[in-house]
């Protein structure tokens, strides 16, 4: 029996994927970086110091992740208060969902810039927990965040919905024993939805999916 939802965030309740990677790309090229030159999609879902880690072994170099993540994250606060495109119904949906869920947010975003988003949004009251990639050691596909966030909601895993856009976020959620539901969109086609248990391709299904309301 679902008993709470977990959420991803980006590329789930924002539009963020398209414009992370062209912020990305001008930053690196202050270190001599052409990240046109990697398929860097199969990334997604890292925490920021493994994903500019494997960039930079994609180039061979060994990057100054540190200097780079500091760089990145002043940049990024204003792109999730203001920049990052809202992801269609996502308001809608989360105010639906909570008056039947507790819901927590396991992004591997840091948590101070997801707490911005949903703050943009107004839909911080919809959360009970709130765990970003800071919070916890290992990066999806580690299926150590949706196990936090899972009890800090008091619940079992195994009874929770993960809502995931990327490979190792659905891994990761599979992993730690819930029912996965993959949103595919335009950034992440190319990405493996073979483990999901579900797809939809806009949030407002959720309202109508028999996993969901059962």
């Amino acid at each position: 029996m679902i008993k709470a939802i977990i959420w991803d965030m980006d590329g789930v309740l924002v539009e963020s994927e398209a414009m992370h990677v062209q912020a990305e790309a001008e930053l690196l090229k202050e270190y001599g970086l052409d990240l046109t030159k990697v398929d860097s999609t199969k990334f997604m879902g890292m925490k920021l110091s493994e994903y500019f880690g494997a960039i930079g072994k994609e180039f061979g170099i060994e990057l100054p992740v540190k200097e780079i993540i500091k760089k990145h994250s002043e940049t990024l606060r204003g792109y999730y208060s203001g920049k990052f495109p809202i992801v269609p119904h996502a308001p809608e949906v989360l105010r639906e969902l909570s008056k039947k869920f507790p819901m927590a947010l396991a992004t591997s975003t840091r948590r101070r810039l997801a707490e911005l988003y949903l703050e943009r949004l107004g839909v911080t009251d919809c959360f009970q927990a709130i765990v970003g990639g800071d919070d916890v050691p290992h990066a999806k596909p580690d299926p150590g965040i949706f196990l936090l966030a899972a009890e800090k909601l008091g619940v079992d895993p195994r009874d929770t919905i993960v809502i995931e856009d990327s490979t190792h976020g659905i891994h990761a959620g599979k992993a730690a024993g819930a029912t996965v539901i993959a949103r595919k969109a335009d950034h992440n086609k190319s990405q493996d939805f073979s483990q999901a248990d579900h797809i939809i391709t806009d949030l407002q299904e959720l309202l109508n999916h028999s996993t969901v309301l059962s």
